[in-house]
């Protein structure tokens, strides 16, 4: 859908969010600039003189301004806590967020213990072989084409 939105459509812009594997499909394509709303990170002062709550911890602060390339980070944790999300709801998805970056951590690790190529390399791989035995070639098929390629180098870089 997007490399239709991109190619045929034109789309001046495209806003999205939790769409990882886009930077990294998208990333050389020479009609895609990426870009992110630019944040840092500013210690909290004392509310009050005396006062110690909150006091050290960090707060994030939008800059207002457009950054090049993909954003570095996911900052969801810390809008959920902005827009007032519960804290035992925030602490409940930071653990599960922890979890499941271990889990895919460790998955990754083993795969790649047994050899060069991951499971996930290899059928990559067999995707790109079968498309490529196709007889007439659409030009879906080599858009599917490119992304593998680009998906793939973007892993041994």
């Amino acid at each position: 859908v997007l490399r239709h939105m991109v190619e045929k459509v034109r789309c001046r812009l495209l806003f999205a969010t939790h769409y990882h594997p886009l930077t990294k499909e998208f990333a050389s394509h020479p009609c895609v600039s990426l870009q992110h709303m630019a944040c840092m990170f500013k210690t909290k002062a004392a509310a009050l003189p005396g006062s110690s709550s909150d006091t050290g911890s960090k707060e994030l602060v939008f800059l207002y301004k457009l950054a090049s390339g993909a954003c570095p980070e996911s900052y969801g944790m810390e809008v959920a806590h902005m827009a007032g999300v519960p804290m035992p709801v925030i602490e409940a998805a930071r653990g599960a967020s922890q979890v499941m970056k271990s889990w895919v951590s460790k998955s990754f690790e083993s795969s790649e213990g047994r050899s060069k190529f991951s499971t996930l390399h290899e059928d990559w791989l067999k995707s790109l072989l079968g498309i490529s035995k196709i007889r007439n070639v659409s030009d879906d098929d080599i858009d599917a084409l490119l992304c593998l390629w680009h998906e793939m180098k973007s892993c041994y870089k």
